[in-house]
């Protein structure tokens, strides 16, 4: 998860991630992520783009049974895609790590020190975007 405040938990997702997963994913770490960042849950927007796993009925659910307020995004809107940049700053940052990473598992450790380094101006920068 990336907020204006900066990067919450990131998680190993095993296999193919659908409805189910995102939903389970959610629940552990959502909440955990908001506190971290000292974010009301209440006063916190979620966006997420139109893939099926984010809009599926049990997501919908789950968001409504929360009372979390979800931004309506516009159908092709690749700018307003944050989630890419993080992917692609995330990518740059992680390249830098050395030794690089042979195994499932060292590969895992890089991505979260990578994720550690991912900074709150590169963040601010993205929204400032967003905004224009």
């Amino acid at each position: 998860m990336v907020t204006a405040h900066g990067v919450g938990h990131l998680v190993h997702i095993h296999g193919n991630l659908d409805g189910r997963l995102f939903v389970q994913i959610m629940e552990e770490d959502l909440f955990g992520s908001l506190q971290d960042l000292d974010i009301d849950p209440n006063t916190f927007i979620y966006a997420h783009d139109n893939n099926r796993k984010n809009t599926g009925q049990l997501v919908q659910n789950w968001f409504t049974e929360k009372k979390l307020t979800q931004l309506k995004w516009p159908a092709s809107s690749p700018d307003m895609n944050i989630q890419e940049h993080i992917w692609a700053e995330l990518e740059t940052i992680a390249c830098l790590y050395e030794p690089a990473p042979h195994t499932e598992d060292q590969m895992w450790e890089v991505l979260q020190w990578a994720w550690s380094q991912i900074s709150d101006k590169f963040i601010e920068k993205l929204y400032v975007e967003l905004k224009h």
